[in-house]
């Protein structure tokens, strides 16, 4: 028998089941597509994160032993944590190693006499970044001592973290010195007796307040 042309019906099966193809094709290469894109942005991300690192790692090796031989304590903290502390930081607070002080809170170094003070400063450095601060503030060494350092200090933004830098001097024997004068100098003021200072010129530099009473001359009058 003679087989008869093809049949007009079957065509239109064809044509649907050659466009589900094509839309199944099309998904995939569309979700392909999209997969390379996003590979394609994350290897970009990554290599930045990468220059990045390495800049940084060049930065540090570059500053670090610079900030090892400061001759004040130098620190670096966020988030009310220690991240970074240098030699001198470490002699200040009586520690061994800075492994034992970086990661702990501010307030866990201070006695609880000055946690409001330091409280004023931490929220005044949060408040005015790039903004320098300088305070007195007495500390509490792993050592149990107590020192009283001059700190200058600000914030900074790096990146999504707001980070704050500070450098200390230990004042406590310098404010010790200046207590101790001022002592002397009241027991010197305050004497019955009268008590004078000239310089090798013969001019008068100081008079107590017995002298000056004597002689009738005021404060300001003391050349």
């Amino acid at each position: 028998t003679r087989s008869g042309p093809p049949s007009l019906e079957s065509a239109p099966d064809e044509g649907s089941a050659l466009t589900a193809a094509w839309s199944t094709w099309a998904g995939w290469l569309g979700l392909v597509l999209a997969m390379a894109v996003i590979a394609i942005a994350w290897l970009r991300y990554h290599r930045r994160q990468q220059a990045a690192r390495a800049e940084l790692e060049r930065t540090r090796e570059y500053y670090l032993p610079l900030l090892q031989l400061s001759p004040d304590a130098v620190f670096v903290g966020t988030e009310g944590r220690l991240t970074f502390v240098n030699d001198e930081t470490v002699r200040q607070l009586g520690a061994e190693s800075a492994a034992q002080l970086v990661g702990r809170r501010y307030e866990e170094l201070l006695p609880p006499s000055q946690l409001a003070v330091a409280a004023r400063w931490v929220e005044a450095l949060r408040t005015e970044p790039n903004v320098s601060h300088e305070f007195e503030l007495v500390v509490l060494g792993l050592d149990g001592k107590e020192r009283l350092v001059h700190v200058n200090a600000r914030s900074f933004k790096f990146g999504d973290e707001m980070m704050s830098i500070g450098m200390a001097r230990d004042i406590t024997r310098r404010s010790a010195a200046e207590k101790r004068l001022q002592f002397l100098a009241s027991i010197l003021e305050n004497s019955a007796d009268l008590l004078t200072a000239t310089d090798p010129a013969g001019r008068v530099l100081f008079l107590n307040a017995a002298a000056r009473r004597l002689f009738e001359i005021g404060d300001q009058d003391v050349q």
